[in-house]
């Protein structure tokens, strides 16, 4: 089964929200090293530590944490140099919020479902022959490797 990423950016922020300022400034260190961690089990284990350490200070949200962590650390599954990218939910977002932004101007609310399928398809054909006309360079370099990953998925899912 596909595990879905959650935002590291959010969870970041949420540290700040739910840690004192010093923990907060210790959180964001240790993550920058599970970050960058080239090991799906060394940051699995260095995530535990970081939870360990600040269950006393916020253990609800830690509790969270741990079980939303392979969520938080799938980004590490790809290519090093795409990681950036898959570590945060921006593009979803940015999506989202043209959907929004559409929604308003109509009123605050799709008249219809095929109302909102004919706004979505406007939305999509716009990045289309806007922002994503062209394969960014990233994406481009390691799509050969993205696309054997995919399958590979279902192959061993069948």
């Amino acid at each position: 089964m596909p595990t879905c990423k959650l935002c590291v950016v959010h969870m970041q922020r949420n540290a700040k929200t739910h840690l004192s300022k010093a923990d907060a400034v210790e959180f964001q260190q240790r993550w920058r090293a599970i970050r960058s961690c080239c090991d799906l089990d060394l940051a699995n284990h260095q995530f535990e530590e970081l939870c360990d350490r600040f269950s006393k200070a916020n253990s609800t949200w830690i509790a969270e944490l741990r079980k939303k962590r392979e969520h938080y650390l799938a980004f590490l599954k790809y290519p090093e140099h795409m990681r950036k990218s898959f570590s945060t939910t921006n593009v979803v977002e940015a999506i989202n919020g043209q959907l929004e932004i559409m929604r308003r101007n109509s009123g605050g609310y799709f008249h219809s479902e095929d109302t909102l399928k004919f706004k979505l398809g406007l939305a999509i054909s716009s990045l289309e022959n806007g922002r994503w006309r062209s394969t960014s360079r990233t994406i481009a370099t390691a799509l050969a490797q993205l696309n054997a990953m995919f399958q590979s998925r279902f192959e061993g899912a069948a």
